[in-house]
């Protein structure tokens, strides 16, 4: 969704549940060129969330007040 490849039904807050409409869904999954370009920007996203968890330190948050 935040590359626009999908719109929510109605104007949903951006913490809220979005929802869909299914025969827009239908339509999409016949589109060969929108699931390729789908495909890759999901394959890219967690590519980048999983770099972005290994370089940075892990913290326990509260536990680590605890250890002192």
């Amino acid at each position: 969704m935040a590359v626009g490849k999908l719109t929510p039904l109605g104007d949903p807050a951006p913490n809220a549940p979005k929802w869909f409409a299914v025969v827009e869904m239908i339509r999409l999954t016949v589109d060969q060129d929108w699931l390729h370009k789908a495909t890759k920007e999901v394959a890219k996203y967690w590519r980048q969330r999983r770099e972005r968890a290994h370089t940075r330190p892990v913290s326990h948050g509260a536990l680590d007040t605890f250890r002192r």
